[in-house]
């Protein structure tokens, strides 16, 4: 049998704001959850080493403002049509609340093309 202790582990769909050491190492090996519980290993490690970017698509965004309600960091705001911008992208921290709460899944993290 062999056990694995994770630290730095995403509850809830929120994340602490710096990743676990072992978080490159979960996501290679292919390790995403324990049970109901998210690793950091996935879709936030690619955003924080930029194989993922975080985009709001401003046809799907309906102007609810759950995004900007739950970040933590403040990186979004709404511009005068009333839709999401991502206005402080560099400040963002990859907890993922504004993907996990997103009703019309407007928020997303798409991989990043190669140039």
């Amino acid at each position: 049998m062999v056990m694995l202790l994770v630290y730095g582990s995403e509850l809830g769909g929120l994340a602490p704001t710096a990743p676990s050491d072992l978080d490159p190492f979960l996501a290679r090996i292919g390790i995403g959850a324990v049970g109901n519980v998210a690793l950091a290993g996935t879709i936030r490690t690619e955003l924080l080493n930029g194989f993922r970017e975080l985009r709001c698509d401003r046809e799907l965004c309906n102007g609810c403002r759950l995004c900007f309600e739950v970040c933590p960091q403040g990186v979004w705001e709404m511009d005068d049509a009333k839709r999401a911008v991502l206005a402080r992208r560099d400040d963002c921290t990859a907890c993922r609340a504004c993907l996990v709460q997103c009703p019309t899944e407007a928020v997303s993290a798409p991989f990043v093309t190669a140039r």
